[in-house]
């Protein structure tokens, strides 16, 4: 499998590349290929590829194995050609980005954006090489398409929904939103078809189609934070804090809502947690149907924690990984852990062993290399199926701040976004890099 190598997306503060002979495809260069002992990175980091650009949220492999992330940033200084207008003076673009990793090559950038706020949260890959991408904008005058679902802006802030052709054109683009703020948080395919998730006006959402559409919460606080599709059935995730849904633990629980693929029809839900703050950033289906949430927790009491790798918190928060009706592990040193934070933190291998992104502050953790020293370092961990053994973990930090955000299985691994700030190019309103490193078994 080919080292993926580190391109300067962004021209501030470094030299302009040469552009590439063919349009819209740009072969990957070296030029900031950074050593992965300067950072801390443990011995399984493969490759370690810097991208100048604000923050990538999300990273999936197409079936083929090209990459493509989920990313956002105020900057237009690109080295690449982009495909897709930038307004003038607007806050924050989102955009997408496709790596083809059997040739080292860029194979587009997308821009997705109006006048105003806009990011990309999560990226999937139909069998075309089609790319969904879900997010969140503040933009009246965010480009849609002829056949948009909603083809208005619906208020203080919108979902959308867009599709990109394999070449990063866009062919389907919609709002999804009222006239509060909704957020595009999830997404999955279900038969080539997308399915959206988020939050809209404090309450979950799941979105099929123009009109297949269902709420779910109460008069509290949800957040939805991650999707599943297995076996004619969509799994979401998220916290609550909703007393009048159903009876809480905590202050907050985590939740998971079974949902019928074709109708939406609510089947089951379910809450998960302690006596503490209980949240889901993520959620994950094995080829057994058994479901698996990770985030974050202060509770002493999780449910299935006795029988995990640590079986106790050990701060004050600590990240967690859990199985639906089983097992579940704490994974935390002295000071604040979370499995998660903007991406897709969880995914399940080949053999079925669960792994988890996250972020720090704990320099005792059970993981190889050393804490960086700085406001928060990324780690990356992969647990037994049974969650009771931990093969491996390793910190990913720096004297910078890095979190640890989306997570996919790669052949022999895992690969891992993480966004650091305070530290190298300066891309507008604040200094950020994302980090994408390739993690081996």
């Amino acid at each position: 499998m080919p080292i993926w190598q580190t391109h300067n997306m962004v021209s501030g503060g470094y030299r302009r590349k040469r552009a590439a002979r063919r349009p819209r495809v740009t072969r990957v260069l070296m030029a900031l290929l950074l050593s992965l002992a300067s950072y801390g990175v443990a011995a399984p980091a493969a490759s370690l590829l810097t991208l100048a650009l604000a923050d990538c949220d999300d990273v999936t492999v197409a079936p083929r194995g090209d990459l493509y992330l989920a990313c956002h940033s105020p900057s237009d200084k690109f080295t690449v050609p982009v495909i897709g207008q930038k307004a003038a003076n607007d806050e924050m673009d989102g955009y997408v980005i496709r790596l083809r990793t059997n040739t080292n090559e860029i194979v587009y950038v997308t821009r997705l954006g109006g006048g105003a706020y806009d990011l990309t949260s999560r990226v999937a890959v139909d069998a075309h090489g089609n790319a969904w991408v879900a997010g969140y904008t503040k933009s009246a005058d965010f480009a849609v398409t002829g056949d948009a679902w909603q083809k208005t802006f619906g208020g203080d802030g919108d979902a959308f929904l867009v599709k990109l052709s394999p070449e990063g054109r866009v062919l389907f683009s919609t709002f999804i939103g009222g006239p509060r703020n909704d957020f595009g948080n999830a997404i999955a395919l279900v038969d080539g078809e997308p399915v959206i998730g988020g939050t809209s006006d404090g309450n979950g959402f799941v979105q099929r189609g123009p009109s297949r559409r269902v709420t779910f919460g109460a008069s509290g606080e949800e957040k939805l934070t991650g999707i599943a599709y297995h076996a004619g059935k969509i799994y979401t995730a998220g916290y609550t804090k909703s007393k009048d849904w159903k009876r809480l633990r905590g202050p907050s629980d985590a939740f998971v809502v079974r949902l019928d693929a074709k109708t939406l029809a609510v089947e089951h839900e379910e809450f998960y947690g302690g006596i503490g703050d209980d949240s889901a950033w993520g959620i994950a289906v094995d080829k057994r149907g058994r479901v698996f949430i990770a985030g974050q927790t202060s509770s002493p009491d999780l449910p299935g924690g006795r029988r995990g790798f640590q079986k106790k918190n050990h701060g004050a928060t600590d990240a967690f990984v859990a199985r639906i009706g089983g097992p579940a592990t704490y994974f935390g040193g002295a000071g604040k852990d979370e499995a998660g934070y903007d991406g897709q933190n969880i995914a399940i291998d080949a053999e079925g062993d669960v792994w988890i992104a996250g972020m720090t502050y704990s320099a005792d953790l059970a993981a190889e290399g050393a804490y960086g020293g700085g406001d928060g370092d990324g780690f990356i961990a992969r647990f037994s199926r049974a969650l009771d053994k931990l093969r491996f973990a390793a910190y990913a930090g720096s004297p910078a701040r890095e979190i640890g955000e989306g997570i996919a299985i790669v052949p022999g691994g895992a690969v891992m976004t993480m966004v650091r700030f305070g530290e190298g190019v300066s891309v507008g309103p604040f200094f950020a890099q994302s980090v994408i490193t390739v993690w081996r078994r």
